[in-house]
């Protein structure tokens, strides 16, 4: 087999490319797609790939992908353009052929080519229809680019506006042509004296640890700020680092106070029902909250629920309560049985063991049970 077959079987393994340049459809291989040995090498000959000269593919679009596909595996390696490369490239790309409503996309005549291109049902096959929400690939690939667009996005794009005749080598050659974004230089400081320096320091000082970085830098003390920023910025950058205060937000479309009340009800409620049944599970905070709707809201939100925090620090279980709970429970059983309790089957039936026996359960048996 020569290289341009081996491409062409390659490519076929490419998400949108269900077909190969050289042997169509492959729905003739003797290869199967999931082999019981699926890291066994298993080369491209005429004998496993069929050569059809009359092969056709599965559609016009996996054949456009195809083509771009193997123009791309055969690009040297180069330099990778920025996102703000990119971002260029694809500003340029909408003004040039009239996709733009001012200095905005017209994003309906936009998706009208790319589904006049690709048509619906093969964009919806592959993930690619262009939906009108303002996260779609579609409207944020000629957005400022914060993020890598996959190959296929891309080559749909430039297949539905540049038609035919352009290359994948020229695309790129002209995304490395835009300019790059260039970073903000740093502001050189300015001379100032010791005592100049001494003095506003110690204003900033006193602002900042009176009300924080962001109040005193907005009221009354930006233009000592501004004049730290210039001539002792490392300090400035220092001492405000020492003295930041967390952005606290709280959540006013919440009535904490109104819920915390109807929860504590509830709460009260699940305990006086289960307060006479022996055999539950440990009453724990987690349990507590398995019987509520809304149990992992609760969880997270304690501060924000006084009346729950305080419910459960005093009646949820500990592991001693939790135990003597068991220890009753059998020394009833035992009772009501008129066996003599004897000490290791009381144990046994507990589940517990002299190694586990918390020092509070072991005084209850000891001091109560008496045995």
């Amino acid at each position: 087999m020569n290289m341009e077959s081996i491409i062409g079987y390659v490519i076929f393994k490419f998400f949108g490319a269900d077909s190969c340049l050289l042997h169509g459809t492959l729905v003739d291989s003797s290869l199967l797609r999931h082999p019981d040995h699926k890291h066994e090498y298993t080369p491209a000959t005429s004998y496993s790939c069929k050569i059809d000269l009359n092969h056709k593919s599965n559609s016009y679009q996996s054949e456009l992908i195809t083509q771009s596909l193997d123009k791309l595996l055969q690009l040297k390696p180069f330099h990778s353009p920025t996102l703000e490369q990119w971002s260029y490239f694809y500003r340029t790309l909408l003004f040039e052929h009239g996709l733009n409503r001012g200095k905005h996309i017209d994003y309906n005549r936009l998706k009208e080519k790319i589904i006049s291109s690709f048509g619906s049902k093969w964009l919806r096959k592959y993930d690619l229809y262009p939906e009108d929400s303002e996260i779609c690939w579609l409207k944020t690939i000629f957005r400022k680019h914060r993020k890598a667009f996959s190959y296929l996005e891309h080559l749909v794009v430039w297949h539905s506006i540049l038609g035919s005749g352009w290359q994948v080598a020229d695309i790129f050659k002209q995304v490395c042509l835009q300019p790059k974004e260039n970073k903000a230089s740093v502001t050189p400081l300015l001379d100032a004296t010791e005592k100049d320096k001494t003095k506003y320091r110690d204003l900033w000082l006193v602002a900042v640890v009176k009300n924080g970085v962001n109040y005193a830098r907005k009221y009354k003390f930006g233009y000592v700020y501004a004049w730290l920023y210039r001539h002792d910025r490392d300090w400035l950058l220092q001492v405000n680092n020492q003295h930041k205060v967390p952005n606290i937000t709280k959540n006013q479309r919440i009535d904490w106070h109104k819920r915390d009340r109807h929860l504590v009800k509830l709460l009260c409620r699940i305990k006086n029902d289960i307060e006479l049944q022996l055999d539950e599970p440990r009453h724990s905070m987690n349990w507590y909250l398995s019987k509520l709707d809304c149990g992992s809201t609760v969880g997270k939100h304690l501060n924000d629920l006084p009346l729950c925090k305080l419910f459960f620090m005093k009646f949820c279980e500990n592991i001693a309560e939790y135990q003597i709970r068991r220890i009753t429970c059998a020394v009833i059983a035992q009772s009501l049985s008129k066996n003599t309790l004897r000490r290791w089957q009381i144990l046994r039936m507990s589940g517990l063991s002299e190694q586990r026996l918390t020092s509070l359960a072991d005084t209850f048996l000891l001091r109560v049970i008496r045995i």
